[in-house]
């Protein structure tokens, strides 16, 4: 794959002309990748662009939430293989650039490539924009690309799952704490403080979130075994649905990617893919369960 450059906020006119508020791209962006290349911080400005290089296209969903994630695909007609990213701030009625900017080198030149961007948890703005270029193998840095971006501030605390999505389908995020109990759609809230505090395209009413969110607060998550289940409610008449999925464990991150096909099983309790498990040794105990339906347990087609 190829070089990319991304610049955060409402660039303005001249990106290596940063903010004097002390912001950086860091505030903006927690990390980027390229399928198993992470982005380096640099602590300078994005490189000029040129008339000699790539012309990129960018794609991708625009609304974000704090401690979330974003996909955005990266394509030109001639070969790339370098990506920065830099940012900016709003300023009414200006985006004003912060100072410094990612760079990926990609291990071969490519034409078209997935940028998976994390976001922190506290974000300074609820309204930014990405400003993408490309490299090419000489390292000739193409016109910058824009993308807005809307920012949905969501809970946080000592546990957070997220799921975003690309397309206008409903997929349902699940989140088994210890000691059983299951939050999603039909149980949003658990006794220990877990809650699903964001639930995106039910039943295909579609609402352009395509974002889903689980938090327990700071000293909130109980200590024992946490199960993250992602399923697919509706493909809401879609061929297909790339997801991907955060979890942060105490500020351990771990990251998962996949695809739905098929037409959706109108899942509930215990539906679903398995992602993953994690386990956290501090925290107060686990709730007892009271009438409460056993974990995984399958179940028919339920109404949202």
């Amino acid at each position: 794959m190829a070089a990319l450059a991304l610049c955060v906020g409402a660039c303005g006119d001249d990106p290596s002309s940063p903010s004097e508020d002390g912001e950086t791209i860091a505030d903006y962006v927690a990390s980027v990748s390229i399928d198993a290349t992470q982005g380096s911080l640099r602590t300078s400005q994005i490189p000029w662009p040129t008339t000699e290089g790539p012309s990129i296209s960018v794609d991708g969903h625009s609304t974000i939430v704090n401690g979330g994630t974003a996909t955005l695909n990266v394509t030109s007609p001639t070969p790339f293989n370098t990506v920065y990213v830099a940012g900016s701030m709003p300023i009414s009625p200006l985006f004003v650039p912060v100072s410094g900017f990612f760079e990926i080198p990609l291990p071969a030149p490519t034409t078209s490539a997935d940028l998976l961007i994390t976001f922190p948890r506290v974000l300074p703005s609820d309204a930014f924009k990405l400003y993408i270029s490309a490299a090419d193998p000489t390292g000739n840095v193409g016109t910058l690309a824009e993308r807005p971006f809307d920012a949905l501030v969501v809970g946080t605390g000592d546990v957070q799952v997220t799921v975003s999505w690309d397309a206008d389908s409903d997929v349902d995020l699940h989140v088994v704490e210890p000691g059983g109990r299951e939050i999603y759609w039909d149980n949003r809230r658990s006794p220990s403080g877990g809650e699903l505090d964001l639930d995106s395209n039910a039943a295909c009413i579609i609402d352009g979130v395509r974002n889903e969110n689980i938090t327990w607060g700071v000293g909130s998550a109980p200590q024992g075994t946490y199960t993250v289940r992602v399923d697919y409610w509706s493909s809401c008449n879609l061929s297909e649905t790339n997801y991907t999925v955060l979890i942060n464990n105490g500020g351990e991150i771990a990251i998962y990617r996949g695809t739905f096909r098929g037409l959706g099983d109108n899942g509930g309790l215990g539906s679903g893919v398995e992602i993953d498990s994690f386990t956290r040794t501090t925290g107060p105990s686990p709730a007892p369960m009271q009438n409460h339906p056993a974990p995984y347990l399958p179940v028919g087609p339920t109404t949202k």
